[in-house]
């Protein structure tokens, strides 16, 4: 394939992108609800978005009513930014 037709089609795969609609990323998403515990160690946050999977939040939030973490331990906690 010759030089011309290898950099006409880059250019062509370039402006093809171009059209391409941006994607969504987690630091442009909003927060839903953002719910609170007070542990033995601390609090603890959690964020959801709702906006992104809205079954999965709500059914977070059913097991989290019924105390199905009451007995759940964490293994790995990181330090917010």
């Amino acid at each position: 394939m010759s030089i011309a037709k290898r950099v006409s089609l880059f250019i062509a795969y370039i402006t093809l992108l171009s059209f391409v609609p941006k994607g969504t990323y987690a630091f442009e998403l909003e927060f839903g609800s953002t719910p609170i515990w007070l542990t033995n160690y601390g609090y603890i946050e959690f964020g959801f978005y709702p906006s992104v999977a809205p079954k999965t939040v709500e059914h977070i939030f059913k097991v989290v009513r019924l105390g199905g973490y009451n007995t759940n331990h964490f293994f790995r906690v990181t330090a917010s930014n």
